[in-house]
């Protein structure tokens, strides 16, 4: 059994926690501050920004591990842009759609207009939830389309 190693963290809020983490997981985290140019502390705060009372050492060990996941799936630049895409309200939500997927999609949306660009069209409106979307619509044949949902 590995021996948790505790450091202090002191919150956005002003809070000061102890976060106990194995060696392995205390990597990780400074792997992930390192990619995006920050100190451990920094990224962590960023992280736990929007998080309740509970929870800290779960989600600054998931978030850790998906970074470096990334970066071993995709390369640092594109895991750096699909972390800082899972982050944004507007892009959190999104995904690549087919044709046959984005019709179905939008039958079932109130669609609030649209504005065509020739080679892609942007479409915005109401998903089947009342959630805010914003779809685009590549024009190309067999390329994939964007779709988005704002919380």
């Amino acid at each position: 059994m590995t021996n948790k190693q505790k450091k202090t963290l002191t919150l956005a809020d002003g809070r000061v926690v102890s976060i106990a983490l194995e060696p392995d997981f205390w990597d990780c985290i400074k792997l992930a501050a390192s990619m995006r140019g920050m100190k451990w502390t920094e990224w962590a705060r960023m992280v736990l920004a929007n998080i309740g009372e509970s929870g800290i050492t779960p989600v600054l060990r998931l978030e850790a591990m998906n970074q470096v996941k990334f970066a071993h799936l995709f390369g640092e630049n594109r895991a750096t842009d699909l972390w800082t895409a899972d982050r944004n309200k507007l892009t959190k939500n999104h995904g690549m759609l087919n044709e046959e997927q984005l019709t179905d999609i939008l039958k079932s949306s109130q669609i609030q207009g649209e504005s065509d660009f020739g080679g892609f069209t942007i479409i915005f409106g109401f998903d089947e939830y009342g959630k805010d979307f914003l779809a685009v619509r590549n024009n190309l044949i067999n390329h994939p389309h964007f779709f988005t949902t704002v919380d």
